[in-house]
C-alpha cells in the first residue's frame, strides 16, 4: 500500500477517530453552528445536492467559494450555490464541462477559517470582490510565476497571496463556503478570475467528514482505494518558500 493511499484512506480514518467531535448536526439534520475554543471555533456539517448531510473534520483544508460567488458557465454566470452536479460550468481547457460533484459547509469565518477577499484592481483579475476559503489557489500568470517556474500560469493558495491591500483575509461571523468537483481537476472561472476546482489529493478528502467522502466516492468510486485516481492538478502548483519568492518580487 502506497503512502499517498495511505494518506488517502487509512489516515483518514484515523483523522476522523482522532477528531469525531468536530461533526456537529441536530437531529433532524438542519444546519448548525457552535463555537468551541479547542477545536479553533469551527463546527459544522456538509449539505450535498443531493439532500444528504454529514459533518466535517478539518474545513482549514477545503478547497472552496463563499456562497454568492458567480462562477462562468455556457448561459452566464451562476451562483455557485445554485450549481448542481450535470450543471455545465466553463473550464479554461476544454470549455463547458459538468460537475460532478458538489459539498456545502457551514462554518464560523474566523481564524484559520476566515476567507481571503481579493478585490479588483490588484494582482489578480477580479469583476468584483471574490471571497475563497485560504487554501483556495488562484491562477498567477504574471511575471512572477515566470522568473520562478519558468511556467506562464501557477496556481497558488489564496492565502499565501494575502497583500494587506487589495487580496486580505477578512473574519465572518458565518461562511457558507461550496465545493465544486468535475471530472478532473480544471482551471474554472470565478468573478472572472481563472481559478481552481476541487481537486480531493492531499488533504482534500481527509477535509470531509466520512459520511460526505461517501458522497463524494459514489460519484468517483476509484477515489476510494485510490485517492491519486483523480490525475493530476490542472496547472503547477507553488509551495510556500516559493510564493514568498513570488510575494516578494511582486512587491
Amino acid at each position: 500500500m502506497t503512502a499517498e493511499l495511505l494518506g488517502g484512506t487509512r489516515g483518514c480514518a484515523e483523522k476522523d477517530r482522532s477528531e469525531a467531535m468536530t461533526e456537529f448536526f441536530d437531529a433532524q439534520g438542519r444546519e448548525a453552528v457552535s463555537a468551541n475554543a479547542e477545536l479553533g471555533g469551527a463546527h459544522g456539517i456538509y449539505s450535498m445536492t443531493d439532500g444528504s448531510v454529514a459533518g466535517f473534520t478539518d474545513p482549514t483544508n477545503v478547497i472552496c467559494f463563499a456562497a454568492g460567488t458567480l462562477i462562468d458557465t455556457p448561459n452566464g454566470r451562476v451562483a455557485v450555490e445554485a450549481l448542481r452536479p450535470g450543471d455545465p460550468v466553463m473550464t479554461a481547457d476544454e470549455g463547458a464541462q459538468p460537475v460532478r460533484w458538489a459539498g456545502k459547509s457551514l462554518v464560523a469565518g474566523v481564524g484559520d477559517l476566515a476567507p481571503v477577499e481579493i478585490l479588483p484592481g490588484g494582482r489578480l483579475t477580479v469583476d468584483r470582490p471574490l471571497l475563497v476559503s485560504p487554501q483556495h489557489r488562484m491562477l498567477v500568470d504574471d511575471y512572477t510565476a515566470q522568473l520562478v517556474f519558468g511556467a506562464e500560469e501557477v496556481l497558488v493558495p489564496a492565502g499565501d497571496l494575502v497583500d494587506g491591500k487589495k487580496i486580505r483575509r477578512v473574519e465572518r461571523p458565518l461562511m457558507t463556503y461550496v465545493h465544486l468537483m468535475l471530472d478532473r481537476h480544471q482551471v474554472i472561472y470565478a468573478e472572472g478570475a481563472p481559478t481552481e476546482s476541487f481537486h480531493p489529493a492531499g488533504d482534500g478528502l481527509c477535509s470531509l467528514g466520512p459520511a460526505a467522502r461517501a458522497a463524494l466516492f459514489r460519484a468517483f468510486p476509484d477515489l476510494r482505494d485510490n485517492p491519486d485516481a483523480y490525475g493530476e492538478v490542472a496547472r503547477p502548483c507553488a509551495r510556500p518558500h516559493e510564493t514568498k519568492v513570488m510575494q516578494a518580487l511582486a512587491a
